[in-house]
């Protein structure tokens, strides 16, 4: 799946993302267990594992959690709950506090700002 990423040079290593993706949870809830596996496909685990009940999605990723469902009926497994969360950016606006999304930040512009920054000390 990383194959076609932008700048797949600047990904951290799966390992090396799943530790950080742990350490981050740990943060809130230190308390629970962490089961955090790759992801090798479009849906990963969430269309074989009959444990799950529920997928947390953005609106902009809404579609993929209605895939997910059509995949879990196809084989016989509970729809999920869906649980939308907006999306948050950098900046909200003081008048009407909302999240101004034209300033999201994508991972795919970190590793953007990473290369330009590289490019720059190469000069």
């Amino acid at each position: 799946m990383l194959n076609n990423k932008k700048y797949k040079e600047y990904l951290e290593t799966v390992d090396v993302r799943i530790a950080n993706v742990i350490g981050f949870c740990t943060l809130f809830r230190p308390d629970l267990v962490y089961e955090v596996v790759p992801i090798v496909d479009a849906f990963g685990p969430s269309i074989v594992d009959p444990a799950l009940s529920a997928i947390v999605v953005s609106a902009e990723t809404l579609p993929g959690a209605h895939a997910v469902n059509k995949k879990r009926e196809e084989r016989a497994l509970s729809q999920l709950q869906i649980l939308v969360i907006a999306m948050l950016s950098g900046k909200v606006d003081p008048f009407t506090s909302q999240d101004d999304l034209a300033l999201k930040i994508s991972s795919t512009d970190i590793r953007a700002h990473l290369a330009a920054l590289d490019s720059q000390k190469h000069r």
